[in-house]
C-alpha cells in the first residue's frame, strides 16, 4: 500500500517533465512562447 503514492509522484513528476519538455521544444522551434496547442500545456504555464 505504501508503494502507490510513490508511484503515483513518480508518474505525476514523469508528466510533469514532458510537459516542460514539449513547452520547451515548441518555444525553440517557433523561437517564441505561443498559447499552447493542448490544454494541458497551459498548466505548465501556471507552474512556471
Amino acid at each position: 500500500m505504501k508503494k502507490n503514492p510513490l508511484n503515483q509522484r513518480l508518474a505525476l513528476l514523469l508528466l510533469v517533465v514532458l510537459l516542460v519538455y514539449e513547452t520547451l521544444f515548441f518555444t525553440l522551434k517557433n523561437g517564441r512562447i505561443e498559447r499552447p496547442l493542448n490544454p494541458a500545456n497551459s498548466m505548465v504555464y501556471l507552474i512556471l
